[in-house]
């Protein structure tokens, strides 16, 4: 494997960064659309529900191919064994922990909201037992989402590492090498990159009908951007790759985004993504995994091009991303649960959201959890 990489390659610290920032704001606009979430707004705004629908077949994956690179990096420092004692630090120690503490919370605060309860917490605190032990999703995926909310990212990223570890070590060795030679010559091609599409849009055909939210459709979606992330890094030839090929990523997302709009106008995408076989269910399929993935490489792309530099603000981001992960939605459930009650304008009351639970966020960080080193070890900073 090529060795040289730049000790250490900026952007992908930036766009980890920023793809927090925009995960916290995706999450404080969605009580404000037209779909359904754990808080929501008695009106809604179309215009925020096409800005969300745009962002979201693209916004994690992005966070899973950078998540890829950096097992890549990880595994230059460390055995497999201490890559894997890290990740448990990382990332299944905070899901535990957050699991525990805050989704109770938020699921208390949305039946409360729902009025599918209405006494105390320690009240509600047996039902939501039954809710999280549900045999039907004990073997699955999205168990992840079930205890942990939204930490069900946490929950994949961990699963992802330690199932990857033997791919991983088996590509440093002479078979692995081999394989990596013939990819290379596949995506050497000119749009050679687009092959990745295939088995993208093959997951979402065969496992999207499997019912379950962030279940197996969603985990083996992810777990592509994922080992595409490390796979990418493994020589300076993939980002070479990437920026020749820019304009095609870019048309590429271009004409998802069209293949989508079309589909919404002329057809019901909602219905359709439960009924294999129609045109509509394979259009919009296709759609979403053009975005996906062009979107994504081309978003790494502008990332390698402008963000490669690092700033005190980079560091702050850097140290507080754990944490912040973790804090930011119960926050939002909190504050979008008294906000939304409010006889104001919509969009005031989006902007009161953002920005109140934005502060909330930093002001726990700051006044509570950097100055408590066994929070800090439990949230999984370093």
């Amino acid at each position: 494997m090529d060795s040289d990489q730049p000790k250490r390659l900026y952007y992908l610290d930036w766009l980890r960064v920023l793809a927090i920032l925009g995960v916290f704001l995706f999450h404080a606009v969605h009580p404000f659309d037209l779909v359904d979430w754990h808080i929501k707004n008695g009106d809604k705004s179309m215009l925020v529900t096409v800005v969300l629908i745009m962002v979201f077949p693209w916004a994690m994956p992005v966070f899973f191919f950078i998540s890829g690179a950096g097992s890549w990096f990880s595994l230059q420092r460390r055995t497999g064994y201490r890559f894997a004692i890290e990740r448990v630090q990382r990332l299944f120690v905070p899901f535990i922990v957050g699991s525990i503490l805050l989704s109770p919370f938020q699921i208390y605060l949305e039946w409360i909201h729902k009025g599918k309860h209405s006494g105390t917490f320690l009240e509600f605190l047996p039902s939501f037992w039954q809710h999280i032990t549900d045999p039907t999703i004990l073997l699955s995926p999205s168990i992840f989402g079930r205890w942990g909310i939204h930490l069900w990212f946490l929950g994949f990223l961990f699963a992802f590492s330690v199932i990857a570890i033997p791919f991983f070590q088996w590509l440093k060795g002479e078979r692995g090498q081999r394989f990596l030679s013939y990819l290379e010559a596949l995506l050497q091609k000119k749009g050679g990159m687009l092959l990745f599409i295939l088995p993208l849009f093959a997951i979402k055909l065969i496992f999207h009908p499997i019912p379950g939210q962030h279940g197996w459709a969603e985990f083996l979606y992810m777990f592509t951007f994922f080992v595409a992330g490390y796979i990418f890094y493994t020589k300076q030839v993939y980002m070479e790759i990437i920026h020749r090929d820019r304009n095609i990523f870019l048309c590429g997302g271009i004409f998802g985004v069209v293949i989508g709009i079309v589909t919404a106008v002329y057809g019901n995408p909602q219905q359709a993504i439960s009924q294999p076989g129609s045109v509509e269910f394979y259009a919009i399929w296709l759609a979403f995994v053009l975005m996906s993935w062009c979107w994504a490489i081309y978003v790494v792309y502008l990332g390698s091009c402008y963000l490669n530099y690092s700033t005190p603000l980079l560091s702050y981001g850097q140290k507080i991303i754990n944490p912040f992960y973790l804090l930011h939605q119960p926050v939002i459930l909190f504050v979008a649960f008294y906000v939304v009650q409010l006889q104001l304008n919509l969009y005031l009351k989006l902007v009161i959201v953002v920005t109140t639970s934005f502060i909330i966020c930093l002001s726990l960080l700051e006044g509570l959890i950097l100055r408590i080193k066994p929070l800090r070890v439990l949230l999984g900073m370093k």
